[in-house]
């Protein structure tokens, strides 16, 4: 009897998630962080470079409205930049905030919108794991801890 409870259970958790993945496109319910990591940098570099892919499972749309340091800090100033390419020549310019689209995900990636650490102010080595705050619109603010790698690395793992 346990066994067929066990498995009525299991059968109608999975149908449940698929029903969340399909209004939600493929995003968990809320506003999440799929992957997030950042460049190696030195203690004193002018600046570096973190990106995040955030997931909006929420009914709403939303905004990424800032980013800061939590208890340690990786930089002095933290501000969200996109980049356009012009006339062959690529700019960046500070946003006050991302759209977030109800149901997408939004990446932040090397070449596009990116999180700019202004003023490192200790290493960013790999192996650790800065964490920051991501300030949203209407979510609850996040702290997560972005991994440390290259440009060219692949995630060691993508979720936490």
């Amino acid at each position: 009897m346990r066994i067929i409870m066990l498995s009525a259970l299991v059968a109608l958790s999975a149908c449940g998630e698929g029903e969340r993945a399909a209004t939600s496109g493929g995003c968990p319910p809320g506003v999440t962080i799929v992957d997030a990591w950042t460049k190696p940098a030195r203690a004193g570099q002018p600046v570096s470079a973190a990106y995040v892919t955030i997931c909006n499972g929420s009914g709403a749309d939303d905004a990424l409205v800032g980013v800061a340091n939590v208890a340690e800090p990786v930089a002095g100033a933290i501000e969200v930049h996109t980049s356009e390419m012009t006339d062959g020549v690529m700019s960046m310019k500070q946003v006050k905030q991302i759209a977030l689209p109800a149901g997408e995900k939004t990446t932040f990636e090397p070449g596009g919108a990116h999180i700019m650490l202004i003023g490192v102010e200790s290493d960013i080595a790999k192996g650790a794991e800065p964490t920051l705050r991501l300030d949203f619109e209407n979510a609850e603010p996040i702290h997560w801890a972005f991994e440390v790698r290259g440009e060219t690395d692949k995630g060691e793992h993508a979720h936490h």
